[in-house]
């Protein structure tokens, strides 16, 4: 049979001097300490959330699809940063990117899309359940769109769609 040694109090950080009942008292106020570092850090959390920073969200390039099954090996993931795609073919190509969002209520969102070179167009489309489209497009000035808006209402989706020639890249889509 198994016998466990004697623990000795002092070896485990508890004073031999302190009486059991100090002892329960001792760990109880660090174990009180503690839950009240937890429901700060909670509280925090919920005010950034209300102040709607938690429904933004950054996707990378590559989180998508050719619009043309025919064109898949025309796109490549070893562009110039992780997780961004680029065109390898030459003529226009199409990449796709679903985004998620909430579409329990109409709402506008906003997108910015980071590319490595100057020369995309990318078209943010809003689609209603009953497939009537409304689009928002830029031509790129330089390494970041500018900002493209669309309204999706109640029950709809959105898609980004962006045209790459040859060596262009999608790095990353940042929208809410």
């Amino acid at each position: 049979m198994l016998a466990w040694p004697a623990l000795n109090s002092s070896k485990a950080g508890l004073s031999p001097r302190w009486s059991t009942r100090q002892q329960e008292d001792h760990l109880g106020s660090r174990l009180f300490a503690a839950g009240r570092g937890t429901t700060i850090a909670l509280a925090i959390a919920l005010t950034i959330a209300r102040a709607g920073v938690a429904d933004a969200a950054t996707i990378p390039g590559w989180l998508g699809k050719p619009t043309l099954p025919a064109d898949v090996a025309c796109f490549d993931q070893n562009g110039s940063s992780f997780g961004s795609v680029h065109s390898i073919c030459g003529g226009t190509k199409f990449w796709d990117m679903p985004l998620h969002i909430d579409s329990s209520v109409q709402k506008s969102h906003t997108v910015v899309v980071n590319v490595q070179v100057s020369r995309q167009v990318c078209t943010l489309y809003g689609v209603t359940n009953t497939g009537v489209v409304v689009s928002s497009f830029s031509n790129s000035p330089g390494p970041q769109l500018p900002v493209l808006t669309v309204n999706v209402p109640a029950s709809g989706t959105m898609r980004l769609v962006c045209n790459l020639n040859l060596g262009d890249e999608v790095i990353s889509v940042l929208y809410n």
